[in-house]
């Protein structure tokens, strides 16, 4: 689903109007038009957008998508020490920049 979908379907959900979400946002009601016809806001009006909305930014955009090789490499990442941690990073530092 495009941005402009989802803002569309997260206002109806709340029962607002454009101009109710506008209102909200602190813009013109042609802004919110042009929102829900995919055309994006500055991040600032995102953030509030979003907020008028009830909704986090992750629960609107989606968790990225890990590969499996991704997702092992975090799982076992997360079972380090600190000091594994610093200790990996480090290496990987090395290795990247070759």
């Amino acid at each position: 689903m495009h941005f402009g979908e989802k803002i569309r379907q997260l206002r109806e959900h709340y029962g607002l109007t454009q101009q109710q979400l506008a209102d909200r946002v602190g813009v013109l009601q042609r802004s919110v038009s042009a929102w829900e016809n995919n055309q994006y806001p500055p991040l600032d009006q995102i953030i509030k957008i979003l907020a008028s909305l009830n909704c986090s930014p992750p629960d609107f955009f989606g968790e990225p998508e890990l590969s499996s090789d991704e997702a092992e490499l975090l799982d076992l990442y997360k079972t380090l020490s600190e000091r594994q941690k610093t200790a990996l990073r480090a290496f990987l530092k090395t290795i990247a920049s070759k």
